[in-house]
């Protein structure tokens, strides 16, 4: 049974993240890493691992742009 559950915790996590992947809105890696969040938590946890997740980094690109301005560059692809 516990396998049932960690196949459907995968399929769940990717399908949480697939969805702004095929918008352009996030990477591969996002979409494996809630794929390995619903296997370890199960479909019950996922929803607040996947609101964890997104919020935690939307904080870092928060803080990416804020040092970016902060430090007057012109360059918005990276440090």
């Amino acid at each position: 049974m516990g396998a049932v559950h960690a196949l459907a915790g995968t399929a769940a996590g990717f399908a949480v993240f697939l969805v702004f992947y095929l918008l352009g809105g996030m990477g591969g890696g996002d979409v494996k890493l809630m794929a390995g969040f619903g296997a370890l938590l199960g479909t019950g946890r996922l929803i607040e691992a996947a609101l964890w997740t997104a919020g935690v980094g939307g904080i870092l690109a928060l803080g990416v742009v804020g040092y970016q301005t902060l430090r007057g560059s012109s360059d918005r692809k990276g440090f």
